[in-house]
């Protein structure tokens, strides 16, 4: 299951934050706190399926593993949505939801765009 939220409700909630260019163990890997410096991850690696290193970008793993990472917990209040990949999971967490009275959805990724086969 993924845990989605967004960097305006994770500001908005006033928590401390910081965002890597790679995953976040690697020795090269480089952390900010800015919003400007965003543009430091390389977005289309990280949109893409394609998970390998190839000739020419040797880091590509790394760099597609980068990390959005939050101090202490996310508060419920800034879930936007759930992610999962089997209607079972989904039936189980809507569930929950539902009796907690939660206004997170459930999505059911089916065509692999979170979970990569």
């Amino acid at each position: 299951m993924y845990l989605i939220s967004s960097v305006s409700k994770i500001k908005a909630a006033g928590l401390e934050y910081c965002f890597t260019d790679r995953q976040a163990k690697r020795a090269l890997a480089e952390f900010y706190r800015n919003d400007e410096d965003l543009d430091q991850i390389d977005w289309d690696v990280v949109g893409q399926q394609q998970w390998n290193n190839v000739a020419g970008y040797q880091d590509r793993m790394e760099r597609k593993q980068a990390e959005f990472l939050v101090r202490d917990h996310v508060p419920v209040a800034c879930i936007n949505w759930l992610a999962v990949r089997t209607e079972d999971r989904k039936r189980y967490f809507t569930n929950m939801i539902t009796d907690l009275n939660l206004p997170i959805r459930v999505f059911l990724d089916t065509k692999h765009q979170l979970y990569y086969p």
